[in-house]
């Protein structure tokens, strides 16, 4: 029988493959679980006596062109190899690969290894278990690969309609130790990039579906020469963007709909007030910092145009600084996957404290 290989196969960290048969008697799959989701499906597992959740990705691949380099598009964009280059299951792959190879699974859910299944195997152990409802058919055909977590139930609500957003309110309680988490993943060299309250469950990071790891092919170097396709400041900035958006997305939203939430709720507990700051949000947005050229862009998928006013506390790309182990750059300058990119204009120039875009 051939040994299952660790992936993804690229240059980085990896996750093994899961231990089990997932076709065994002992392993029920329970239900397809109805969460909003672009990148994969969900399935409610038990395996024994023990609850676990199996995601199956079910995007199709990208067509990546590899010879735009940073600078083609906004400059508040990524070249579309270092976004794309990856798939999200080869994302998750690298980012809980790289959480167990520095032993740090309790920054977010544990995670047991990868799977691959076709899509009439998980139809056949669903139908086999009694489960019902919509998405027991929806599944695109052929092997879907996927990845087995532990199971994290929400917080207790009596309202099961309201139980979600009940489990984004409580979260509030886990709000420091979740923004002291993100910083632990961008010293490990992992950045969330779509960082949103759904991510998590009653306060546990379940979803890197769009991380970025170092190192990446098509990402910058940490010495040497500069890569063509990124620049050196990149990962630094995408962690900005991270701090950014738990700013927003997550301690700013529960600003606003606690509010509402709790208007004729009781809170049990729950605080009314959150002091806690990511990011300066509002400074970082004003058009005299971003049209400056004292500062560099925050990256984004949005192309939101922001600049970033105060480093994270690390730059993820140092991770390759400190562990001489990986490769400073990986990218084949000159011979990427389909052909040489453009000669990549200078964009930066170097002031006295910081980097700055001309």
């Amino acid at each position: 029988m051939t040994k299952k290989p660790w992936l993804p196969l690229d240059t980085g960290p990896k996750l093994p493959p899961y231990k089990g048969n997932l076709m065994h008697r002992n392993v029920k799959f329970l239900k397809v679980l109805d969460v909003d989701s672009a990148h994969g499906t969900v399935v409610k597992a038990r395996i024994g006596r023990q609850l676990y959740a199996i995601k199956f990705f079910v995007s199709p691949p990208s067509d990546v062109n590899t010879r735009e380099v940073y600078g083609n598009r906004p400059l508040w964009s990524c070249c579309q190899a270092f976004d794309w280059y990856f798939s999200p299951f080869e994302n998750e792959c690298r980012a809980f690969g790289r959480l167990k190879e520095q032993r740090a699974e309790f920054i977010a859910v544990k995670v047991y290894g990868w799977v691959a299944l076709t899509a009439k195997q998980i139809e056949r152990k669903l139908v086999a278990a009694g489960a019902k409802g919509r998405g027991l058919n929806g599944f695109p055909p052929g092997t879907l690969y996927g990845i087995v977590k532990d199971w994290v139930d929400m917080a207790p609500y009596h309202d099961s309609k309201q139980r979600e957003t009940h489990d984004q309110m409580v979260a509030v309680k886990h709000f420091p130790r979740m923004l002291k988490d993100i910083h632990k993943l961008h010293f490990l060299g992992i950045v969330i990039r779509d960082l949103k309250p759904d991510q998590y469950i009653d306060g546990v990071l379940v979803d890197l579906s769009l991380a970025s790891t170092v190192p990446h092919p098509y990402g910058p170097s940490a010495a040497g020469r500069e890569s063509p396709w990124q620049p050196r400041w990149t990962y630094e900035s995408l962690a900005a963007w991270d701090l950014y958006s738990f700013q927003c997305h997550v301690i700013d939203f529960w600003k606003h709909n606690s509010k509402v939430f709790f208007r004729r709720r009781r809170r049990n507990g729950i605080p009314k007030t959150c002091n806690l700051v990511a990011y300066p949000v509002a400074k970082c947005r004003q058009r005299r910092f971003v049209r400056s050229g004292r500062f560099v862009p925050i990256l984004n998928y949005y192309e939101e145009v922001l600049a970033m006013v105060t480093k994270p506390k690390y730059d993820p790309l140092d991770f390759l600084r400190r562990n001489p182990g990986y490769p400073m750059y990986i990218a084949p300058f000159g011979v990427p996957a389909r052909a040489p990119p453009p000669r990549r204009r200078p964009r930066m120039r170097q002031s006295d404290s910081c980097c700055a875009v001309m």
